[in-house]
């Protein structure tokens, strides 16, 4: 029975969906700061060109990705592995 129920619960969580998310970079503004964004200006962002993208699933960073693109067509990730459960308090933290 406890297979089968088993069973039964992985075939109906197979279908279901979820929201995935990359984040490429964060950085801190002060609220002045943001209000004198301009398109066209250039954002600073904490995180360096060498650091991999952190993948969201819901709302817990689970992944770790190397962000590419082709010459045309949409952004895509490779991923790179799971982040390390001691280092999503780092990313919930600033939520």
């Amino acid at each position: 029975y406890r297979e089968a129920l088993r069973l039964q619960n992985r075939l109906r969580l197979g279908a279901a969906t979820l929201d995935l998310r990359a984040e490429l970079g964060r950085t801190r503004l002060t609220v002045g700061a943001l209000r004198r964004l301009q398109v066209g200006e250039v954002v600073e962002l904490e995180t360096r060109t060498n650091e991999p993208a952190v993948v969201w699933v819901g709302d817990r960073p689970k992944y770790l990705a190397w962000p590419f693109a082709a010459e045309s067509g949409p952004l895509k990730l490779k991923l790179a592995g799971e982040l390390p459960p001691s280092q999503e308090g780092r990313y919930l933290d600033r939520g």
